[in-house]
């Protein structure tokens, strides 16, 4: 997340961005890296495998890692599909990537909810 959040600040800043915009940017990036990274866990917890040769079988070939994958490329959409939602109703271009922010703030902050709720009671069940 840090090499996210600096590449994002110096895209920014070489782009001639104002500080809000510079602001928000690197919040959606860094909100996306949290979400996509608590969904991983849920899916994993959702579909743990135990079953491997390898260290390399469980984060390369399992369900949850392309469940993940493709989740966020649809969340990812979303994201895109609210933004445009927001600036149809004739808001600003700001103010519509400030709501664009809260929905992520927003949906990472349930997902990470959901992670430390149930998932707690997930793991503490799981049996290899």
């Amino acid at each position: 997340m840090p090499l996210v959040a600096v590449s994002v600040l110096a895209l920014c800043l070489i782009a001639g961005c104002g500080i809000g915009l510079t602001v928000l940017t690197v919040c959606v990036c860094v909100l996306f890296c949290w979400f996509v990274g608590t969904l991983g866990l849920v899916m994993n917890l959702l579909a743990p495998r135990f079953d491997w040769q390898s260290e390399n079988q469980p984060c390369k070939q399992s369900l949850s890692v392309c469940v993940t994958m493709f989740g966020a490329y649809f969340f990812a959409a979303v994201i895109v599909g609210v933004f445009f939602a927001v600036s149809a109703l004739h808001i600003p271009g700001i103010a519509a990537y400030a709501v664009t922010t809260a929905f992520l703030l927003l949906a990472s902050v349930l997902m990470h909810l959901l992670l430390v709720r149930w998932g707690a009671k997930k793991f503490e069940r799981l049996e290899a």
